[in-house]
């Protein structure tokens, strides 16, 4: 029985024989190529180096080479080289860390022959330093962003390099806002009006001779507030008596982005200025109903204008209301 098993898998090889593991041709020649994924990097950065290995036969076809060791070397000796094996499309990559400015090459060795890629030169940057990055956005839309700044040569020449300050909508697409310059000690500081909310961080560029460095992003987020349908009664009356304010408190939040909604539980104040001066006085408060409604009586001391406003909250910006006229008959009382 085992002999028939045998002589059946003999005949089934000559029949139906494996087909050999293809390989490359012979070539009479070769040619490398080499390439970075970067012109420069910082210090302790990676950068990889990546390149092809192809060779040409006797007839003028130019071909992979396959599995051959390809070296990757300093050319000035100075690092130690890196080996890489090609694959099935003659392939190659390896990754450094350079420590210094290196010009690489890549080297094959076809028939006790060296081939040489072109160099490739790898600038290294020494670092710039961002941190200690703070952001606040206030109820009234004020914005105050503050960093300190370190080039990785510690000789205070960071005053002479702009750091910019920059905002997204989304946390994706940035704009510069503001370009700052640090001063002696490194410290950054901005502070300025914005109505928008959003994610802030500060970036520095780089040089020719320090690398780009950007700090954290930090989100700060406040929802916009409005005061609505302000009505005063009466809008004449005897200086001294009261008059009746009343409207609707609005906001937005993450669930309604596009249309405000009542805000309730929340102290509004009226305030007012007289005709004859320049000082704002707080007249009296009250809290918004569950509707966002309030209602507001404050007394009259001179012709005056009226406003209402909400202060704001964590995640609240501030909200004026319209002015409202109101006259008084009578000697004023301020």
């Amino acid at each position: 029985m085992r002999r028939i098993v045998a002589a059946l898998a003999v005949l089934a090889l000559v029949l139906f024989p494996v087909p050999a593991l293809a390989a490359d041709p012979p070539v009479v020649s070769a040619s490398l190529t080499l390439a970075a994924d970067a012109k420069s990097v910082a210090t302790g950065a990676t950068v990889t180096l990546s390149g092809t290995l192809r060779g040409k036969t006797a007839e003028g076809e130019t071909v992979p080479l396959t599995e051959r060791a390809v070296t990757v070397q300093d050319v000035s000796g100075s690092t130690e080289a890196l080996t890489a094996t090609t694959d099935a499309q003659g392939r190659f990559t390896v990754t450094a860390a350079p420590r210094w400015t290196v010009t690489w090459e890549a080297v094959f060795t076809l028939a006790d022959e060296q081939v040489f890629s072109r160099p490739v030169a790898v600038r290294v940057l020494a670092k710039a330093l961002l941190f200690d990055f703070a952001v606040k956005h206030n109820t009234k839309q004020v914005v105050t962003a503050k960093a300190r700044f370190k080039l990785g040569s510690d000789r205070g020449e960071g005053a002479a390099y702009t750091v910019n300050l920059q905002f997204s909508p989304d946390g994706k697409v940035w704009r510069t806002v503001q370009a700052l310059r640090p001063d002696h000690e490194g410290r950054l500081a901005a502070s300025f009006r914005q109505a928008a909310p959003g994610w802030w961080r500060m970036s520095f560029p780089g040089s020719a001779e320090y690398a780009p460095a950007v700090t954290k992003v930090v989100k700060v987020w406040r929802w916009k507030t409005s005061i609505t349908g302000l009505k005063v009664t009466p809008r004449k009356l005897k200086v001294g008596k009261k008059i009746t304010i009343t409207g609707t408190l609005k906001r937005f939040n993450a669930k309604n982005k596009k249309k405000p909604v009542p805000y309730a539980g929340r102290k509004v104040t009226a305030i007012f200025k007289c005709a004859h001066g320049d000082s704002w006085y707080s007249a009296v408060t009250a809290k918004t109903t569950k509707k966002g409604t309030f209602t507001l009586r404050p007394k009259t001391w001179c012709d005056a204008k009226f406003q209402v406003v909400f202060d704001g909250t964590a995640d609240t910006f501030r909200a004026y209301s319209r002015t409202l006229k109101v006259d008084t008959k009578g000697k004023p009382l301020l």
